[in-house]
């Protein structure tokens, strides 16, 4: 007997590995194919891999009557290392990933041998194990030295996603692929070049988003901000989004580029519509280590954006990638980041400890820093983060703001119980400011009778994306509601009490 199995698609990695991944489930259901598992994979790190890798090891022993097919960027650099594993039967390439002939089970479905390639396009796209357990002949020299896509096919589905399974709210791929050469990404590799989706099929499917009632849009590429559609620029997309979407619709940003952020997307800004949060691409806060990486953008660029948005939406809330520990990386250069990160107000941080990644420049540079101080200064900068974090989160205790509910707090399934240890039953653990409160009070009693009733918990974010729990009867899920700020849990979450639907 084995335990049963939520998705037949695994997720590793960013939002766009998501929207693929819906796409991938279509695929499967549309060509009655309901004996796999597959896995799409995310190569940012190499602990991205390590995940991906033991999360198959343990799918195949829970479910060995499944055929494990691999897919995604780790697999699609890194493809050899995935056909090794005795668990996999079958690699995908990411440009071949919305074919269904590549998930079939007839053993010369999706496969390009040396004799004939897949759909006439060039090159090995897939393999998959015969019926003998042996490798079909296929050139597997080729599956050992990364190489960017030739983006034969396009890198996005052309068809529109009907729903997002389990998810409150859509994303939307306007993009994919990248034209940028940074030094320490696998991106492009596994990716190719930059392609922007069409803006007539970005609008069907908002339009279909829109219709089946989701109230907030996330944007999102590997890129999104060298987004272009003949004149349509980001700025123009949003502009023609929010003009067709109802007024109760909003649109968020995913990862943007410093260097690419002009007067046209700061315009858009002003529209209240778009929510007040930007995600950066910053990587660094050092401009010899900038430099290094060939990031196009400098310190000083940064602060001139960050000063400029706060100019348009004051509210706005910051987040940032920071990478710690980039070869040659001195204590001082790290200062720089961590002074950078402060100057800026940067709030939601997501720190990687650098690692080498196959075919990229900087796994050839020399003068590495040791791990053990790569997670040390990783711990430090995620510790500024958090004090800043808490700081803006300070500054709403006692206003009312738009929460975007995601679903309710249900203990007995729901992991984000472990956020609710002593929510309400012991005022030791909430914050209603930067000192803690032993004291009871009148806003700690309300939330014990919260706390006791996990039908009257939910989870959801604030428009800046801070994570928050609110309480009351019959929260709307996958909806906007006013919400009154009462204090900060010890675990780092908002909560506060619905007031009204927003």
């Amino acid at each position: 007997m084995t335990e049963k199995l939520d998705s037949c698609v695994i997720t590793f990695g960013c939002r766009l590995n998501t929207v693929e991944s819906e796409h991938i489930k279509n695929v499967l259901k549309d060509n009655d194919i309901d004996d796999v598992i597959v896995v799409n994979t995310c190569a940012v790190t190499a602990e991205a891999e390590r995940q991906a890798r033991q999360a198959i090891r343990k799918l195949k022993l829970a479910h060995p009557e499944r055929r494990i097919i691999v897919t995604g960027c780790a697999a699609t650099i890194n493809r050899a290392l995935y056909e090794a594993m005795p668990q996999v039967d079958c690699v995908v390439l990411n440009e071949h990933k919305y074919e269904a002939q590549s998930f079939l089970s007839d053993a010369h479905a999706g496969v390009a041998t040396e004799g004939g390639p897949l759909n006439g396009h060039a090159g090995v796209a897939v393999e998959c194990e015969n019926q003998s357990g042996g490798p079909q002949n296929v050139n597997k020299s080729s599956a050992h030295a990364p190489a960017a896509p030739s983006n034969a096919l396009p890198m996005y589905s052309p068809r529109l996603l009907p729903q997002f399974e389990g998810k409150s709210r859509a994303f939307l791929q306007i993009q994919t692929g990248c034209d940028n050469f940074c030094t320490f990404c696998v991106t492009r590799l596994a990716r190719g070049k930059s392609i922007s989706v069409p803006l007539v099929q970005i609008l069907e499917q908002a339009k279909q988003f829109t219709d089946m009632g989701y109230k907030e849009i996330n944007l999102t590429g590997v890129n999104i901000c060298s987004y272009k559609d003949e004149a349509h620029s980001l700025a123009h997309l949003i502009t023609r989004l929010l003009s067709e979407f109802p007024e109760d619709v909003r649109i968020r940003l995913s990862s943007l580029d410093p260097c690419a952020i002009d007067d046209a997307l700061l315009g858009v800004m002003r529209e209240k519509r778009v929510l007040p949060h930007w995600h950066l691409s910053l990587q660094s806060g050092d401009a010899t280590v900038l430099s290094k990486m060939l990031r196009r953008h400098t310190p000083e660029d940064v602060v001139r954006v960050v000063d400029r948005v706060r100019g348009v939406r004051p509210e706005i809330a910051l987040g940032a990638d920071v990478i710690t520990g980039f070869p040659g990386e001195t204590p001082e250069m790290f200062d720089n980041t961590c002074a950078l990160v402060e100057r800026c107000g940067i709030a939601l941080l997501h720190v990687f400890p650098y690692s080498d990644r196959p075919g990229t420049v900087a796994e050839t540079m020399t003068n590495k820093v040791p791990q053990p101080v790569k997670v040390e200064r990783a711990k430090r900068l995620r510790r500024i983060g958090e004090q800043i974090l808490r700081d803006e989160q300070h500054k709403l205790i006692g206003q009312i703001v738009d929460v975007f509910v995601e679903k309710d707090i249900r203990p007995e399934h729901d992991k984000m119980n472990e956020h609710l240890d002593g929510f309400g039953r012991d005022e030791n653990k909430l914050y209603t400011g930067k000192t803690e409160h032993s004291e009871p009070s009148e806003m700690n009693k309300n939330l014990d009778s919260v706390g006791k009733d996990a039908n009257k918990l939910y989870a959801g974010k604030t428009e800046h994306f801070f994570h928050i729990a609110v309480s009351g009867d019959d929260v709307p899920i996958g909806r906007y509601v006013k919400v009154k700020i009462d204090g900060i849990l010890r675990t780092g979450w908002l909560c506060g009490q619905q007031t009204s639907k927003s």
